[in-house]
């Protein structure tokens, strides 16, 4: 039996040298006197190879490869989803650059706003000028920038080579930058011609007086050197007139104060007064409760609802601020609200949106993106379609 740790103590108060604890647990120094020997690593050698005799080579016989299955890859970003389709209220035809003039199909899919679009022209690469609308069965007039007007006869394919010639005056005066007017107003006894120019001059000519027009044109408006008309349209002679500046200005002048001219070839008058970095870009007929679409250059849109009616000015007034226009961004586009608009960019790509997808606004705005356009490119104009069906 061990001593207790109480002993141990007292043990140790009365001897003159300590004890190890070894010799008072002689457990604790306990070693077996057993040897154990431990084997020692031997180093493996490895066995020299008898002499072998190796394989010879046979003939070689061609193992057929597995068929390897080529997926295709998806490449850019997944395809739109259509919402439907719009048509056209006549044939569309894009101008391109170099003068060439290509057809459209009638018939456009619907898409989400603010998409950067599709190409118009399929397979093909065209740097367009000008987008245009015309139904062949009912007659047309051609407005060159100087003021010279042409007809177009019924059933003329703007894309056909008779019409596309260098020596016919209605195909260079579209070509330069010309004006395609149509509508019912052509058939009325009181129907008109409002030109506008890059100064904002303005000009309404009775069409009584235009009923016969030669194939080399008639001077319609005299445009002073350094303008040009930008803008026109047809309308009835009892018509307010709605023109709108590159930087967004809305003039409305009342029918009793444009003076309609019945003898073609007359001066422009005041129309709307500019600042000095500004410049008119359209003109359409003003209809009272009725929904009007602005789209600038960039590809941003304002819908102005009916009911915000725009109070008339007088000729030579700066008109209203009927949209907020970033810098370097410019009206490109005026027009009634139709069910869908197509717009078309500079880049040759387009995009059929409907018109409800834009918010409704009654006051200034800055609009809505309804494009997606890398700039040097740019909308060139906007095109009211007619919803046909849904996807």
């Amino acid at each position: 039996m061990l001593p207790s740790p109480a002993a141990v103590i007292e043990s140790l108060d009365h001897e003159s040298a300590p004890l190890s604890l070894h010799a008072i647990y002689p457990a604790a120094n306990f070693r077996s006197q057993d040897v154990v020997e431990i084997p020692q690593f031997t180093p493996l050698v490895a066995e020299e190879p008898a002499d072998q005799v190796l394989p010879q080579p046979t003939e070689c016989v061609d193992i057929p490869q597995p068929v390897q299955q080529v997926v295709p890859v998806r490449s850019g970003r997944p395809e739109a989803k259509v919402f439907g389709t719009a048509a056209a209220p006549g044939s569309l035809y894009l101008l391109g650059r170099s003068g060439e003039i290509q057809a459209l199909p009638d018939r456009q899919p619907i898409y989400n706003r603010n998409l950067a679009g599709k190409r118009l022209l399929d397979g093909q690469h065209m740097e367009p000028a000008a987008l245009f609308c015309c139904r062949e069965q009912d007659p047309a007039l051609i407005l060159s920038s100087d003021g010279m007007l042409y007809r177009l006869a019924p059933g003329q394919r703007l894309d056909s080579p008779d019409f596309c010639r260098p020596d016919n005056p209605a195909y260079e005066a579209l070509r330069c930058g010309g004006i395609l007017l149509q509508g019912p107003e052509l058939g009325q006894s009181d129907g008109t011609i409002t030109c506008l120019s890059d100064r904002g001059s303005i000009r309404r000519v009775s069409l009584e007086r235009l009923r016969r027009i030669s194939p080399e044109g008639r001077q319609l408006v005299a445009v002073p050197e350094g303008d040009k008309l930008v803008s026109a349209c047809l309308c009835s002679a009892h018509a307010d007139l709605l023109i709108v500046s590159a930087r967004g200005k809305v003039l409305r002048l009342a029918a009793k104060d444009l003076y309609v001219v019945i003898s073609p070839g007359a001066d422009l008058c005041a129309g709307m007064t500019l600042a000095d970095e500004d410049h008119a870009v359209l003109c359409c007929p003003y209809e009272a409760n009725t929904e009007y679409l602005i789209i600038t250059s960039s590809g941003r849109a304002v819908r102005r609802a009916g009911s915000a009616e725009i109070t008339s000015h007088g000729r030579g007034s700066q008109g209203v601020q009927g949209m907020q226009v970033g810098a370097g961004d410019q009206i490109a586009a005026l027009l009634p609200a139709a069910p869908a608009v197509l717009m078309a960019a500079t880049n040759g790509k387009g995009l059929c949106i409907r018109t409800d997808s834009i918010s409704l606004t009654t006051g200034v705005a800055k609009g809505m993106g309804i494009i997606k356009l890398r700039p040097p490119h740019a909308v060139l104009t906007a095109i009211g379609m007619e919803y046909i069906s849904s996807s």
